[in-house]
């Protein structure tokens, strides 16, 4: 079931505006996936997110890996709510001639 969810979960590749809503239990398979190194790659545009895997939580943060244990145990009882809750994520790009995009734009910044 883990592969099924997974491999239909698309990518906000990088440099496309794009929105990609997922449920909830969507992204807590991601999560679970990434938590116990099972994404499998998705090419997309080239890319591949095969490399989404929390190890480096696993090897040097004790606390953000039990954190994330809680969530996962506090989760599992909410598992058929979670599939009709709906998060969307949105990437925006500026457009290639965008003031936004020289750096000229941002050393003239007065405010932090």
């Amino acid at each position: 079931m883990i592969d099924t969810v997974l491999a239909s979960i698309p990518v906000l590749a990088q440099g496309v505006s794009h929105t990609v809503t997922l449920s909830r239990f969507e992204v807590f398979v991601l999560l679970v996936g990434g938590f116990l190194g099972v994404v499998p790659p998705q090419p997309e545009l080239g890319k591949t997110r095969s490399d989404f895997d929390f190890g480096f939580v696993l090897s040097k943060d004790t606390q953000k890996c039990r954190a994330l244990l809680l969530y996962f145990m506090q989760a599992v009882p909410h598992l058929e709510q979670m599939r009709d809750e709906r998060i969307s994520f949105h990437r925006s790009v500026l457009a290639s001639d965008a003031d936004e995009r020289r750096i000229e734009f941002w050393q003239q910044c007065t405010k932090p």
